[in-house]
């Protein structure tokens, strides 16, 4: 477990920094992940079609999924990136529901959705959060329904400057480069795992860890994969 020193501020630093970023053309470097849409199309029958994404950013993922036609729903802090988004949809003529809000806090219907999506977006969150958005994932997803999630690892090494925030495991906030002010929490495992017990779901696929190094040689990303079933 990593030491705390800080208190969080509120996500209002986050909402900035995502806005910042999208508003310099900020692209996610990290290598689009094949078995998510291939889980996707195999097990179509139990995840459904109605799939909401948490933190769509840019609709790395909402794009491709809409175009195989999910039906998708995109959830995302920064108004910008959402902007950017609409822009996308309409030169390619997709057709997705939109909402600008924070994960942890945004209210859905019950068993409103089918499935979920979180790619990399449950790790900038502190740990109550992170409880939470997956509890008000688990109430927002039929009975059955999966969600899909991927998050940064405790094997993660990006080499920047960051400050420990008082919280649970390793969270942290980043102090210089692209993501200065964004929180980010390194998962174990354990904490996968922990997080489907703790909130009506079993884990049906992984968790896998991926790992693959930055283009300096030294940086290593890596990430658990998993899939939880509700239950």
């Amino acid at each position: 477990m990593c030491c705390h020193m800080t208190s969080p501020n509120t996500y209002e630093d986050t909402k900035v920094a995502w806005d910042r970023k999208h508003n310099e053309g900020w692209g996610d470097t990290d290598p689009m992940q094949p078995w998510i849409f291939s889980y996707m199309s195999g097990h179509r029958t139990e995840i459904g079609e109605d799939i909401l994404d948490l933190g769509c950013g840019k609709g790395r993922y909402l794009l491709p999924l809409a175009k195989m036609d999910f039906s998708m729903t995109g959830l995302d802090i920064s108004p910008d990136g959402l902007e950017e988004l609409k822009r996308i949809m309409e030169e390619q003529r997709i057709s997705a529901r939109l909402i600008c809000g924070s994960v942890h806090d945004t209210e859905f219907e019950d068993s409103e959705f089918d499935s979920a999506l979180s790619v990399q977006v449950l790790s900038h969150l502190t740990w109550p959060d992170i409880g939470q958005t997956v509890k008000n994932v688990r109430r927002a997803i039929k009975d059955n329904g999966s969600f899909i999630l991927r998050v940064r690892s405790v094997s993660h090494n990006n080499l920047q400057s960051r400050e420990p925030i008082a919280d649970y495991g390793c969270t942290y906030r980043e102090t210089s480069g692209s993501k200065t002010g964004i929180i980010q929490h390194s998962f174990t495992a354990e904490e996968v795992c922990l997080l489907a017990r703790q909130n009506d779901f079993e884990v049906v696929f992984g968790p896998f860890e991926t790992k693959n190094k930055k283009s300096d040689g030294e940086r290593i990303r890596a990430h658990w994969n998993a899939v939880y079933k509700a239950v």
